[in-house]
């Protein structure tokens, strides 16, 4: 939860280092680059040096993200995402309890839940965590869920079927 948290924070930050940065910039344009100065001067003399490192990455070419699938580039091993075995583990039980009423879709709609959730982390640092279990889960629990929809359907349809026959 605390990479979560980092993260969002780290989004937040160089928003609004964008968001300055434009400011800048759009003062810049319309004064002339004195009042850029003056609007430096303005500001604490803490919050000034983050405006000149803001208009230095803005100006440099953005870093490509790297995929989720990459190992990463220190030699550590990515660990499976939190809730990404528990996704598998239901996948699989759902798949081979498929054909019972309610077993089956309880296990592929748990292993959906908890596939999504392994995925989100997965997303939020693609460095630390690695996604296949929780994809293999996804895949497990979408079968799962399909075939046992297929199969109530199936034994409801051919129930209500009998049940008219039996009543003309």
């Amino acid at each position: 939860m605390n990479d979560a948290k980092r993260f969002y924070e780290h989004i937040k930050e160089e928003r609004e280092k964008q968001r300055l940065v434009k400011e800048a910039l759009e003062t810049e344009r319309k004064l002339g680059p004195e009042a850029l100065g003056e609007a430096r001067q303005r500001l604490k003399k803490a919050d000034a040096p983050a405006i000149g490192a803001a208009t230095e990455t803005a100006e440099k070419p953005a870093e490509r993200i790297k995929p989720a699938h990459t190992p990463p580039a220190d030699g550590t091993k990515q660990q499976p995402a939190p809730l990404a075995i528990a996704s598998l583990v239901l996948g699989i039980f759902g798949l081979l309890l498929w054909w019972f009423p309610l077993v089956g879709p309880t296990l592929g709609i748990l292993s959906l839940i908890c596939s999504s959730k392994a995925r989100k982390f997965v997303r939020i640092s693609p460095e630390k965590y690695a996604g296949g279990l929780a994809t293999a889960g996804l895949v497990l629990g979408i079968i799962t869920v399909t075939l046992s929809t297929l199969v109530t359907c199936a034994v409801t349809c051919t129930s209500v079927a009998a049940e008219a026959q039996s009543i003309e």
